[in-house]
């Protein structure tokens, strides 16, 4: 190997290494600098080298920006008193990142509409409140998130505090709060890098639509779960602390 093969080989060496290991170091410094959030290196490239662009994860997308993905929620659950089953699968073909407390739907939304004689009343979701130990976690292509909670209607969307199911006065208190019918809908904050195809956007499930009295018809039949503690459900939107989520 001739002297000037080495020096071009040196030199070479160097236009390579040199940008690997200042992207080493810059990586470094990112993940010492992190919170919450874990590392990932896509979400580094996307801060350093990229500038953001202006979708929103807590805004609807357009038609043809919208998120391919599937709900799977089965409206009979919700008819019981009891747990039920959230599952999100992710058909957009690319990564993206959910809002996130540390488990699947430990961050979402829940919008309800109460029909009570031929007369609509919206409850929007009221906010999260603290945003402490939220961040950002990924769903690859095809991978499907999942979640029990318990049925939201087991709770005052009004106070967020749990009713009183095990009480004689149960029915009464439930439609008064809940009316003749109830329409849920979920709804899930997500973000995009910005070379994905699809945008940060929040993403919504369709209504389930159920009746007040099919649900106290099952409640008579003592088809319900006793809430381990009876306790303020706050952001987490009732999640089973004893899942371990």
């Amino acid at each position: 190997m001739t002297k000037r093969t080495k020096i071009s080989i040196g030199i070479l060496a160097s236009i390579i290494l040199i940008p690997i290991l200042t992207l080493t170091v810059w990586y470094q410094v990112y993940q010492q600098r992190l919170t919450d959030q874990l590392p990932s290196f896509d979400l580094f490239i996307a801060e350093t080298f990229f500038d953001q662009d202006d979708s929103s994860s807590w805004d609807s997308a357009s038609v043809d920006q919208k998120r391919p993905i599937e709900w799977q929620l089965d409206h009979k659950q919700f008819e019981k008193l009891d747990t039920v089953l959230l599952s999100l699968t992710n058909l957009s073909g690319e990564r993206f990142y959910y809002m996130s407390w540390g488990a699947p739907f430990s961050h979402f939304r829940q919008d309800l509409i109460i029909y009570k004689n031929g007369k609509a009343d919206t409850i929007p979701f009221g906010g999260q409140g603290c945003g402490t130990g939220v961040y950002v976690a990924p769903l690859k292509g095809k991978e499907t998130m999942t979640r029990t909670i318990y049925n939201p209607l087991m709770f005052n969307p009004y106070s967020n505090y749990d009713l009183a199911i095990e009480s004689d006065s149960f029915p009464d208190q439930f439609k008064e709060v809940y009316g003749d019918s109830v329409a849920i809908m979920f709804s899930q904050a997500s973000y995009n890098n910005p070379w994905n195809k699809y945008k940060s956007q929040m993403m919504f499930s369709d209504y389930i639509m159920v009746s007040t009295d099919t649900i106290l018809n099952n409640w008579r039949k003592g088809k319900q779960i006793r809430l381990t503690e009876t306790e303020k459900a706050m952001e987490e939107h009732y999640g089973m602390k004893q899942f371990g989520q």
